[in-house]
Parts: C-alpha cells; sequence; structure tokens
C-alpha cells in the first residue's frame, strides 16, 4: 500500500505542475493582452485560469487525504521523516514539491508584474477622466456666459 500511495501521490502532483505550467504561461500572456488594453481577452484568460485552478483544488483534496494517509500509516508528522532507503520514490515527491513552490513563486511574481501594469493602464484611464470633467466643466461656464452676454444687449427697436 505505501508505496502504490506515493506512487499516486506524485501522479497527482505532477499533474498538478501540468496545470500550474498552463496557469503560468496565461499568466504571463496576460501581460501581453494588458499592454494592448485588449479587456475581452483578459477576461477570457482569467476564466480558463479559473478552471485550472478548480481543477488543482480538487487534485489538492485528493493529494492531502492520500498524504495524511501515509503519514498515519507511517507513524510521521513529516515526509521528510521517511528513510529514503526504504522509500525512494520519497525523493521524487519531494523534487515535484519543490517544483511546485517554483511555480507557484513565478506565478506570484508575474502576477504582481501583470498587476503593477494593469494599475498604471487604470490611472491613466482616471486622468482622461479628469480632463473630460474638466473639459466639460469650461464648456459648462461657457454656455453659462454665452447666455448672459445674449441677455446684455437691449433691444432698441422696441
Amino acid at each position: 500500500m505505501p508505496m502504490n500511495s506515493l506512487e499516486n501521490m506524485i501522479k497527482l502532483l505532477k499533474k498538478k505542475i501540468e496545470y500550474l505550467n498552463s496557469i503560468y504561461e496565461k499568466t504571463e500572456t496576460q501581460y501581453d493582452v494588458i499592454l494592448k488594453e485588449d479587456m475581452e481577452k483578459l477576461f477570457g484568460l482569467i476564466k480558463e485560469k479559473q478552471v485550472s485552478i478548480d481543477s488543482i483544488d480538487k487534485l489538492d483534496e485528493v493529494f492531502l487525504d492520500q498524504y495524511t494517509v501515509f503519514k498515519n500509516d507511517n507513524q510521521v508528522e513529516n515526509i521528510s521523516e521517511l528513510d529514503s532507503q526504504k522509500y525512494p520514490q520519497i525523493k521524487e515527491l519531494k523534487d515535484n514539491i519543490e517544483t511546485i513552490n517554483k511555480l507557484l513563486n513565478d506565478i506570484k511574481e508575474q502576477e504582481m508584474k501583470n498587476n503593477v501594469e494593469l494599475n498604471k493602464r487604470f490611472q491613466s484611464v482616471k486622468n482622461k477622466l479628469k480632463s473630460v470633467k474638466k473639459g466639460k466643466k469650461m464648456v459648462k461656464g461657457y454656455d453659462s456666459y454665452k447666455n448672459l452676454a445674449g441677455s446684455a444687449f437691449i433691444d432698441v427697436n422696441k
């Protein structure tokens, strides 16, 4: 049972790595889409990433259950306490966990880069809106001046 359990956990981690790679690629693509200001494509990428995230959540549930059973069966708190001679697949499991942690960090960094660029774009739009509002106030002020100017003349013919 323990070897089979380890194999299953490794398979789950590999599948998670596939999903994380997909998320990372989409997150990188989002940056280019943000630069192009293609919000429709951006929202599409977000939806695609959410599908992968939901799949990862399901994998994590199964993995956690198997991991807990494996630890209990071997009476350890952490898999690093296990003898790698007895369980040679422990190294592969740890390596996959390291790969996952690296991918998660890379995704986080790219997301932060995307957020900075997106905030710049929103700030630019905000500034443009302020300019439009100032322009409207100016036009409105001019309109009220035109109305005053028209009433300043006296009709002499009456």
